[in-house]
C-alpha cells in the first residue's frame, strides 16, 4: 500500500544520502614518518621518544599487530562496561581515522585550549601554545606505542560520550589506566583527536550501513510485507518478535551481519574498504545464512528482488557505447570487488568456507581474537590450535601495558569517591 511505499523510498532515500557522505581511510607511507619529528602529549610517551631517539627502525613503528591488540581490548572493555559492540566498532574507526590524518596538509596548527571543555578538577592550567601539534601526535602515535595507546583509550572515550549514556568522565579513563595516563592527557588527547578530524566524529560507520540495507529490504517493522508471516514458527506465537516487535528471522541476520563487521575491524585490510560495500556484503551473507531457518520460498524472492533493485541503483550497467563503456568498466569492478568482500566474510564465520574461495581472492583465515568472537555468538568454533599459538606470540610493550589495565567494578569505575555518587551509579547498573 501507499504507507509502506513511503517508507520504502523513505529508507532508500536515507541509504543513498549515507552513501553520498561515506569516505575510505587513505594509504599511509608510514616509513616516511620514520623520519619525521613527534611531539607526544602524554609523559609516558615522552619518555619512550628519549629512550628511542635515534635508534628508531621500521619494526618500532605502531603495526597491524598493535591495532589487532586494541581492538580485541575495545570489545573486552564493551562487554566488562555492558555497552553496545558498535561502539567499540565505532572507536576503532576513529582510531584508524585519526591514524591516517594526511599530516602534509593544515595539520601543524596548535588546539585551542581545553580548559573550557574540561572541569577544573580535572585539568591543570596550560596554554594553547604549550600545546602539541596535531602532526606531531600522529607522527609521535605512529612512532611509540604508550602515545598510541592514549589515543585509542580516548578514542573509546569519545564514541561512549557520544553514543552511549554512560556517564563517563576523564579521570574514568585515567583510572582505566591504572594512573598511565592523568585526566589532563585524555582532555588534551581529545581535543587533538577532534581538531584532527575537523569534529565530523559521527560518520556513518559500517553497522550504521547494515541498519540502512535492513530496512530498505524490510521497510514494514522489519518485515516484508504484512500478509506473509516473517516469524520462524507460527503465527500465533506469542514470542515470535521480539521487544523491538521485529521478526526473529530478521533479528537473526541483523546479528549475524553485525557479527562479520566485528570480526573485520580485526582485519586492517577491512578498514580501507568502503563501509557500505562492507556492510551489503555482511548482510548478503546473513541471508545465505539464514535462508533456510524460517523464511518462506516468498520472503527469499522478496529479499532477492530488492537485492536486485539495490545493485542497479548501486552499480547501474547500461547499454554498452563508447561514451559509457568505462563506466560500466567501473562498474562492474565494484560488483566484483563486493562478491570478494562477500567470500572474505564468509570466511571469517565459516572457516570450512575459506576452500571454496577462488584462488584469486584473497581470504582471511580467522586469527584467534576473531574464532574466540565468533565462538561467542555460537557461528564457530575456536581450536586449541589457535589458542595455543596465540600463547606463543612475544610479549610487547602494548601486551603489557594492556595487561596492566585491570576490569574493575562498573560501578566503582564510574564514581568519582563519593559514598553519594557510588550509590547513584549502582543503583543506574541495577
Amino acid at each position: 500500500n501507499m504507507n509502506d511505499d513511503m517508507q520504502s523510498q523513505q529508507a532508500m532515500e536515507t541509504l543513498f544520502a549515507m552513501i553520498g557522505n561515506e569516505s575510505i581511510l587513505p594509504s599511509v607511507d608510514l616509513h616516511a614518518r620514520l623520519h619525521q619529528k613527534a611531539t607526544p602529549l602524554s609523559v609516558t610517551g615522552k619518555n619512550e621518544s628519549q629512550h628511542m631517539m635515534g635508534v628508531l627502525s621500521k619494526e618500532d613503528l605502531v603495526n597491524d599487530n598493535d591495532r589487532t591488540k586494541m581492538c580485541d581490548w575495545y570489545y573486552e572493555m564493551s562487554d566488562f562496561l555492558k555497552i553496545d559492540r558498535a561502539t567499540a566498532s565505532r572507536s576503532l574507526t576513529l582510531l584508524d581515522r585519526f591514524m591516517t590524518v594526511d599530516i602534509s596538509k593544515g595539520s601543524h596548527a596548535r588546539t585551542t585550549s581545553p580548559l573550557k571543555y574540561a572541569s577544573p578538577s580535572s585539568c591543570t592550567s596550560a596554554s594553547a601554545a604549550s600545546l602539541p601539534t596535531i602532526a606531531g601526535v600522529v607522527v609521535a602515535a605512529s612512532q611509540n606505542r604508550d602515545e598510541y595507546q592514549l589515543v585509542a583509550l580516548t578514542a573509546l572515550f569519545l564514541a561512549i560520550k557520544l553514543y552511549e549514556r554512560l556517564n563517563i568522565q576523564p579521570e574514568h579513563v585515567s583510572y582505566l589506566s591504572r594512573g598511565r595516563y592523568t585526566s589532563d592527557e585524555v582532555v588534551r588527547m581529545e581535543m587533538i583527536i577532534l581538531a584532527a578530524l575537523e569534529w565530523k566524529v559521527c560518520k556513518a560507520d559500517k553497522v550504521d550501513y547494515v541498519d540502512a540495507f535492513l530496512n530498505v529490504m524490510f521497510p514494514k517493522d522489519g518485515c516484508c510485507d504484512n500478509s506473509i508471516d516473517c516469524s520462524i514458527n507460527s503465527s500465533n506465537n506469542d514470542d515470535a518478535k521480539n521487544n523491538n516487535n521485529e521478526p526473529p528471522i530478521l533479528t537473526g541476520m541483523r546479528d549475524l551481519a553485525k557479527l562479520q563487521i566485528q570480526l573485520s575491524d580485526f582485519e586492517s585490510s577491512f578498514s580501507r574498504e568502503r563501509p557500505s560495500l562492507v556492510a551489503f556484503a555482511a548482510v548478503l551473507n546473513a541471508f545465505d545464512m539464514k535462508k533456510d531457518e524460517g523464511m518462506t520460498n516468498i520472503q527469499q524472492h522478496l529479499f532477492l528482488e530488492s537485492v536486485q533493485h539495490l545493485m542497479n541503483k548501486m552499480y547501474p550497467l547500461h547499454r554498452n557505447t563508447p561514451s559509457r563503456s568505462r563506466s560500466n568498466s567501473n562498474r562492474k569492478r565494484e560488483r566484483q570487488e563486493l562478491a570478494r568482500t562477500v567470500d572474505r566474510l564468509r570466511a571469517l564465520v565459516d572457516p570450512d568456507a575459506a576452500s571454496s574461495v577462488s584462488g584469486s581472492t584473497r581470504c582471511c583465515t580467522p586469527t584467534s581474537h576473531q574464532r574466540q568472537y565468533a565462538f561467542d555468538y555460537s557461528c564457530s568454533e575456536d581450536s586449541e590450535d589457535d589458542r595455543s599459538t596465540a600463547a606463543d606470540i612475544d610479549v610487547s610493550p602494548l601486551d603489557m601495558a594492556l595487561d596492566s589495565m585491570e576490569t574493575f567494578d562498573v560501578a566503582q569505575l564510574l564514581c568519582c569517591g563519593s559514598g553519594t555518587e557510588h550509590a547513584k551509579q549502582s543503583a543506574f547498573y541495577g
